[in-house]
């Protein structure tokens, strides 16, 4: 063979083998590289076209598909740690606006002003108030706000145009129909009584666990604070509040040995009541006390707060006895000590004795959140000589 021929053959045979090598890498470079389908393809683009303008719409496609598999329930961190919320209890952003029902009339008019200021001094979150007034008190209430420190407040009100001896019935009856007589409330509301301070932040309080099947948390009359006074009020229990005798009552099978609870302060879902129908309830209790007295021998219960514990009997769950520090008002004395007093996250003067008043027990800590009336017509009376 001559060495041109022997020189054509090295180049062909080079020539092939750099063929054969520049197809094993081109085989396995693509090997990876598989594109979709092009109807695929095209669902995908519309999914990521549409996506970002119009989630109401392609989000629940993709949740209907079988073969999407996504987690429904996450485990969510609460935004505030505390003895009485953890990761059951409903964590909500902090725009959320924490609604709080109180009802007042001349008497104690002042002392929502105070509560009021409580509140505001001790939280960052949104307030708004819900307001149940007598009507002639009503201009006053507004004069009160309007030129105070309290002018930027949200409220809204409901007047009543009972007078003399009903006023009280009323406004007692407000705890068991709030729901009706403010339609748009919905989810949690925090009631609470107008003799009462609130030296946590009512944030907390809002969003304490609420167990299901029950209807709102509530603080428990024999509570490790509230049995301090018990030398001064008795042990509470459900036979005191409530009248074991009334045949409707009889067949409920309550044991009138439990401790009951109190109603001045609760946490509800009033959703879940008008869902469940409990103001419909009340209402038919309150019907038979018309009838045949519900209400027990103790000399501070009424109608309405017998219903309540009728209607919720075990059905609530219990409040951090911090945050309803109860019958500072039964005596001039008080069993707390003052470290206990500044430890408490809501005081409440439940009984006779009021801080507006000529004398009562800790009436410092109420005196902190005092707003001066500016129209000069409530003055706490040991304030005045």
């Amino acid at each position: 063979m001559t060495f041109s021929l022997r020189l054509k053959f090295g180049c062909l045979i080079l020539l092939v083998v750099s063929w054969c090598l520049f197809m094993i890498y081109l085989v396995t470079s693509l090997e990876f590289q598989w594109m979709p389908p092009l109807p695929l393809l095209q669902s995908l683009q519309h999914h990521s076209e549409t996506g970002s303008t119009e989630k109401q719409d392609s989000l629940p496609t993709l949740l209907n598909s079988p073969s999407v598999q996504i987690p429904l329930t996450l485990p969510l961190k609460p935004l505030h740690q505390n003895p009485t919320t953890d990761s059951t209890s409903t964590a909500l952003p902090p725009t959320t606006t924490i609604q709080v029902v109180m009802a007042t009339d001349s008497k104690s008019l002042g002392g929502l002003i105070t509560a009021i200021n409580s509140i505001l001094s001790n939280t960052k979150h949104n307030v708004k108030f819900h307001i149940v007034i007598t009507e002639e008190d009503l201009p006053h209430l507004k004069a009160w706000i309007r030129s105070s420190k309290l002018h930027s407040i949200s409220y809204e009100t409901h007047s009543l145009s009972a007078v003399g001896e009903r006023v009280q019935s009323e406004l007692q009856l407000v705890k068991a129909s709030f729901g009706c007589i403010f339609p748009d409330l919905e989810g949690r509301v925090i009631y609470m009584d107008s003799d009462v301070i609130i030296q946590g932040d009512i944030w907390e309080l809002h969003s304490v666990i609420i167990e299901p099947d029950t209807f709102g948390a509530f603080a428990q009359d024999c509570s490790s604070s509230s049995s301090r006074m018990a030398g001064a009020i008795g042990r509470p229990r459900y036979a005191n509040f409530i009248n074991m005798k009334n045949s409707r009552i009889i067949n409920r099978d309550i044991n009138g040995g439990l401790c009951p609870f109190t109603s001045g302060v609760f946490v509800a879902n009033i959703t879940e009541w008008k869902v469940q129908g409990v103001f419909e309830q009340l209402q038919n209790w309150l019907e038979i006390h018309s009838v045949e007295p519900i209400t027990g021998i103790h000399p501070g219960v009424n109608a309405v707060e017998a219903a309540m514990l009728i209607v919720f009997y075990e059905k609530v769950t219990p409040l951090d006895p911090l945050w309803h520090v109860q019958h500072l008002g039964v005596g001039l004395n008080s069993r707390y000590s003052k470290q206990f007093i500044e430890r408490a996250k809501l005081l409440h003067w439940s009984g006779h004795f009021k801080p507006w008043r000529h004398r009562a027990a800790h009436t410092e800590q109420w005196d902190r959140y005092f707003v001066p009336d500016p129209t000069l017509q409530f003055r706490p009376l040991r304030r005045r000589g």
